[in-house]
């Protein structure tokens, strides 16, 4: 049986360190990692880089995780100072754009009252890509997948669309953060981890 442990939203490859130091995963498991922040990309190389890593496999795609194949708007997140990941207390560089909550929501963007309208940036255009036609094309249906997903309010697009096509059943444990606060339609949580449930995914709660 091959193992696949899919990083949807890795942003400086924090999330691998967590699962591997925590034997979540091991290098049985094919890794794909989703980030759409071009800089993070540089970070996630630079850690993958390590010679612990070497017996992994790592696929690195510079993309957004969403229900369709386009393009989209990134917003980037900027923080004036440095400040220490929840994972392992890893000092994150915001004044790089790197460690904040990117997201592609465009219009439906609820800007938290505690960001202040200068701590954020045009990202410019990112691919995005159907994360259902992903799951169909590469992964193999007896495959046993851990998907972590945290990107930031589209994990409801992007969940309907894995509900609609049953593409949801090739994913066996799901880590994920909710973000209906980011997000001006405000969609109800319950509803989707009842959803999951039905579908017998195993829900745990991501940071």
């Amino acid at each position: 049986m091959k193992k696949y442990f899919l990083d949807c939203g890795a942003n400086v490859g924090q999330s691998i360190d967590y699962f591997i130091n925590n034997n979540l995963i091991s290098s049985e498991f094919i890794v794909h990692i989703f980030e759409p922040n071009i800089k993070c990309i540089e970070k996630i190389k630079e850690r993958l880089s390590n010679e612990r890593f070497d017996n992994y496999i790592f696929n690195i795609h510079n993309v957004a995780v969403w229900y369709e194949n386009c393009y989209r708007s990134l917003t980037l997140e900027y923080s004036p100072e440095d400040y220490k990941c929840q994972l392992n207390n890893e000092i994150l560089s915001g004044k790089d754009y790197i460690g904040g909550a990117s997201n592609i929501l465009e219009y439906d963007y609820n800007k938290p009252k505690y960001i202040k309208d200068e701590y954020l940036n045009d990202g410019g255009q990112v691919k995005c890509i159907d994360f259902s036609e992903f799951l169909f094309n590469n992964i193999e249906k007896d495959s046993y997948v851990i998907c972590k997903m945290d990107i930031e309010g589209s994990e409801f697009s992007v969940l309907n669309k894995l509900f609609e096509t049953n593409t949801i059943c090739f994913i066996n444990e799901l880590y994920i953060e909710w973000h209906s606060h980011l997000m001006k339609s405000k969609p109800n949580v319950n509803y989707f981890k009842n959803k999951l449930k039905e579908f017998k995914i195993e829900i745990r709660d991501w940071i």
